[in-house]
């Protein structure tokens, strides 16, 4: 699905979009919570099959926000003095990318002695991902918010 950017309709389609992603972090999650001992196979596939639809929901959420006409252009138009924190939020969407490949790649490699360390070591990673993608979602929030709503100084 591609999702129309362009103009004011950049902020609106980052908002409607917010929920999709975060539906999707709570599905990780409770695959995360669901029971691991003597369900190796089913946990990790289901762990990564939630992974992966986290993945395309990051994926469209980098689409909305610094695609062409996206939400960083306009909140570039509308608050130039933000573009360094712009710039940290790009370079959180490369480094989250990565992580998610790195955990995806770490699911699908299931030889272990022990299952149990296993399951732990991928439930840390997965954690450790999630809280990523919600502080990332903090300061996108906060920073879109800075946009819109304060008083960034000059005329007007």
């Amino acid at each position: 699905m591609t999702y129309q950017t362009t103009g004011a309709h950049a902020r609106s389609t980052a908002i409607e979009h917010r929920e999709h992603l975060h539906r999707a972090l709570v599905a990780l999650e409770d695959a995360l919570a669901s029971p691991a001992p003597s369900r190796l196979a089913e946990w990790s596939a289901d762990t990564a099959r939630r992974l992966h639809e986290l993945r395309g929901e990051f994926a469209r959420h980098v689409e909305i926000t610094e695609g062409p006409d996206g939400l960083y252009d306009e909140i570039m138009a509308v608050a130039p003095g933000l573009t360094h924190a712009l710039d940290l939020l790009r370079t959180e969407h490369l480094e989250i990318e990565e992580s998610i490949s790195a955990t995806l790649a770490s699911l699908a490699d299931r030889t272990t002695d022990d299952p149990e360390a296993w399951v732990a070591s991928r439930r840390e990673a997965c954690t450790t991902l999630l809280g990523r993608l919600v502080r990332h979602r903090q300061r996108g929030a906060d920073l879109t918010w800075r946009a819109y709503n304060d008083d960034l100084g000059g005329r007007g």
